[in-house]
């Protein structure tokens, strides 16, 4: 049936779940429909293509596909973040800001990869990219007949040849006619504008139009979708739709241009950095007077790590250092230096020490904030953590982060301390009870896992209670080496490998190393059998297995999402925190590599099989991934992609880390620029769906930055919530760009493992206007027109911006409005 041919309201009514997956320039894939065009991460991920050409690399490693993804969640974060902000979508003639902002968060991004903050920087280049990307739909450019980049936006702060305030660009179209393309009547640039923006439509000028835009008139200039159906007002459409594949190709091909000049002015070294090719080496080292023999060693075994790794594609791309002891836990060093990583890391001494416990869950808090996103971080100390209450900070931001933490535990003082092995794993890491002589041993391990290549087939964290378990896995033929870590608390029972032919694979053989730890066993094979492998392991002991290796099949990611985004323009977004137990919820995965017959598990920490279930693959640019809807277990569990390659050879992968379904949930406001020397509130609205309880709240962060929490308990009954405020203040000498790493977790005050949480990383800017909203260093009608966009916005909105509420009363009204006006220029009229 011709859709143009139906009743207006049956068109309307057809079209429910087009608003709710609209897609084109959305931020990303839609939840459960095929997409009408590109999204902002397909275009992304098709510009991505052309650079890792540029630099003759034919495979995208785990690494790299790590760093993509955080640009795409940059890219994506601004139309949440800056949803009512016309000069980041470069609508309502907005083109100039718009081109400036793109220069602010690329130079931004270049002070963050000089200052090695590699997750700050992807996240400014993706946020570039999208107002890059905006310009080509929602500008005229393309209807001028131009069929290259524009030379200015996005690369200066002037843009030539715009059309003037009173210069009329489109003509009015009849409701029967909203997906006219001949309406523009202008040879100069502009863009249009879109209803709860800061800016409003004037008299003679472009809608942006499509269904969400309720500018009066009809029609509209965006070329968001590759589909107009509708003969009325182009509800839920893009007026100038057949430009889409246009606007599509020159967005990607201005994203490749941005990322080139990037490449000239940071260097081949950060720029690589900045893809993800090579992987981050983080590593906690206690430095009382105990460690020396540990710390030796470590020093000795990472230096070889890394002379053998330069000048190839696992040089690493960023070092951390964070020593800790107690009372003091320094500054880590973050390096992408080798030279500089070595020499600090001679420059540890071990001195003082006295009672037993360190400061250990600082230490690591800092080397998991720092490090870059997806790191493996290697903690070494002879004891247990004089703080370890604050295990459900670093849990909650090594969860985020999807960092694993590796604890090796020298046992003079107590190395058998609930917190370690709490956050191992949590975090798909694993503990070594050891002597110092084999810290340089594992230090060895790092070499082996934290490769970017690296793949997981099996993650287990189990009790033995006498007997034995066997688990099963398998290894395809796309695996060029298989990595077997069993680590145990005590040395009893035994630990066989087996082969598919039923050989037990023994050290030293034939293309098996072992790297000799006490109470492990582990292994790394060179061009393992395919075929079903067996790990046979017996005693009464605690233990856990990570099966590993290299391939460039990957399981890439696993989320909980919802549609997020401004209005018209939805795409998904991750969960912040653990998901409710029962809940039914959109999961999106992602697979680089060919496979048949995907499917996905839910499976206990212990590798027992909760529940099966498949995903589909809607987005035609993103054939890699996955999405529907899933029911959440009621118990912790890891995700498992399963399935066949090529000639039916089976395959399997997991994300290491565990999810904790909980009935407790955080709410953050979204993360705005932290002004030094001033006062920022951050409100989260912590919510209680289990039973009555008393729930304390914590806020951690790793610059020291805040100055109070209130209130720092509340008791909740089932189904109540409460507004919990905390404040920052950055020191007024606090370096503009400095990232800030804020960690906000709500926690039972009986159970400690029923919490949830929120981690917000946020940066330094200079000292703001009061009443300059948008940061342009001015006080005018569109800071004016924020306000008024965002009136009614309330704390507990994943979309509240709290830069919007000059008043801190977690609403924006009134007297917010009258703040901003009684700060525009008098005589000044906002239209």
């Amino acid at each position: 049936m011709n859709a143009s041919r139906l009743p207006r309201l049956a068109q309307a009514i057809l079209c429910v779940f087009c608003l709710q997956n609209a897609n084109a320039f959305v931020p990303s894939t839609a939840l459960g429909s095929v997409t009408p065009g590109e999204s902002h991460s397909a275009i992304t991920k098709t510009a991505l293509a052309q650079v890792y050409k540029d630099l003759s690399l034919t495979t995208v490693s785990s690494t790299m596909n790590d760093a993509s993804e955080q640009i795409r969640d940059g890219n994506a974060e601004v139309d949440e973040i800056f949803s009512k902000d016309s000069a980041y979508h470069c609508d309502g003639e907005n083109i100039s800001a718009c081109s400036t902002n793109i220069v602010k968060h690329v130079n931004q991004a270049v002070a963050d990869l000089g200052a090695n903050n590699l997750d700050a920087a992807r996240k400014n280049v993706g946020m570039a990219l999208h107002t890059l990307q905006d310009f080509y739909s929602h500008s005229n450019w393309i209807e001028l007949d131009n069929t290259g980049v524009h030379p200015q936006v996005g690369f200066s702060s002037v843009v030539g040849g715009q059309a003037g305030i009173a210069e009329p660009t489109c003509a009015a179209v009849s409701a029967i006619n909203g997906c006219a393309r001949d309406n523009l009547i202008t040879r100069s640039l502009t863009s249009g504008y879109f209803a709860g923006q800061n800016r409003n439509l004037l008299p003679g000028k472009c809608r942006h139009g499509g269904g969400f835009d309720g500018s009066p008139g009809w029609g509209g200039i965006n070329k968001d979708m590759s589909s107009c159906l509708l003969t009325g007002d182009g509800a839920f459409d893009s007026p100038h739709s057949d430009s889409h594949p246009q606007a599509a190709a020159l967005a990607a091909q201005a994203s490749v241009k941005l990322f080139r000049d990037l490449r000239t002015r940071v260097g081949e070294r950060q720029y690589k950095a900045l893809l993800g090719i090579g992987a981050p080496f983080a590593f906690a080292i206690d430095t009382t007077g105990s460690m020396g023999t540990a710390i030796t060693g470590v020093r000795t075994a990472v230096g070889q790590i890394i002379d053998s790794r330069l000048n190839t594609p696992e040089q690493a791309t960023q070092y951390v250092l964070a020593p800790f002891s107690d009372p003091t836990v320094p500054e880590p060093f973050v390096t992408e230096s080798e030279a500089s990583f070595k020499t600090a890391l001679a420059g540890l001494f071990p001195s003082g020490g006295g009672d037993c416990p360190e400061l250990a869950m600082e230490g690591l808090y800092k080397a998991v904030a720092r490090a870059s996103h997806g790191a493996r971080v290697y903690l070494f100390t002879d004891a247990s953590a004089k703080d370890s209450a604050k295990r459900g900070s670093v849990l909650s931001l090594a969860y985020e982060k999807k960092s694993r933490v590796f604890f090796s535990l020298f046992g003079s003082c107590s190395p058998y301390d609930p917190a370690y092995f709490a956050v191992a794993k949590s975090t798909g890491g694993q503990v070594f009870v050891i002597p110092q002589t084999e810290a340089g041993r594992v230090a060895q391990l790092a070499d082996v896992l934290s490769r970017s290549d690296s793949v997981d087939i099996l993650s287990v964290s189990d009790v033995l209670s006498g007997g034995q378990k066997t688990f099963t896995f398998p290894v395809d033929n796309r695996m060029t080496r298989l990595n077997i870590s069993v680590a145990k608390v005590n040395n009893a029972g035994a630990i066989t490998v087996l082969r598919p032919d039923g050989s037990v694979v023994q050290p030293g053989s034939p293309g098996v190393e072992q790297i000799p730890l006490s109470n492990a066993l582990v292994l790394s094979i060179n061009a393992p059998q395919v075929g079903e492998w067996k790990v046979n392991i017996s005693g009464l002991d605690e233990f856990s297995i990570i099966i590993n290796g290299r391939s460039a099949l990957a399981f890439d990611s696993f989320r909980f999402v919802t549609s997020a985004g401004r209005p018209g323009h939805l795409g998904a977004k991750a969960y912040s925190g653990w998901p409710a137990p029962g809940a039914t919820l959109h999961a999106l995965a992602s697979m680089t590599g060919t496979t048949q017959n995907l499917a996905f598990q839910f499976r206990t920490p212990a590798g027992t099989v909760l529940r099966n279930f498949t995903l589909s693959a809607n987005d035609t640019a993103q054939p890699g991934v996955q999405t529907g809807t899933v029911q959440v277990p009621n118990e912790p569990f890891n995700v498992y992609a399963v399935g066949e390659l090529a000639g039916r050879v089976k395959f399997q992968r997991v994300i290491a880390s565990t999810v904790v379904p909980q009935l407790v949930s955080v709410v953050a406001p979204i993360a705005v620029g932290l002004p030094r020397g001033q006062l920022t509130n951050y409100l989260f609205k912590v919510r209680n769906d289990g039973a009555a309880g008393t729930f304390n709240f914590v806020a951690r962060d790793d610059r020291l930055y805040i100055t109070s929490v209130t209130p720092a308990s509340a008791t909740l009954a089932s189904g109540a919530s409460v507004l919990v405020r905390v404040q920052l203040t950055p020191p007024s000498t606090a370096p503009v760009g400095t990232v800030e790493t804020l960690t906000f977790t709500a926690e039972h005050a009986l159970q400690p493992d029923l919490r949830n949480f929120a981690v917000l990383t946020s940066q330094v800017i200079g000292a703001a206007i009061v009443g300059d909203l948008n940061r342009d260093g001015v006080v005018n009608c569109d800071d004016l027109g924020l306000v008024k966009a965002s009136f009614g916005m309330r704390a507990g909105n994943p979309s509240f911006n709290p830069v919007v509420d000059l008043d801190n009363n977690g609403i924006v009204d009134a007297r917010d409005l009258a703040l901003v006006a009684s700060k525009v220029p008098a005589g000044t009229v906002c239209k």
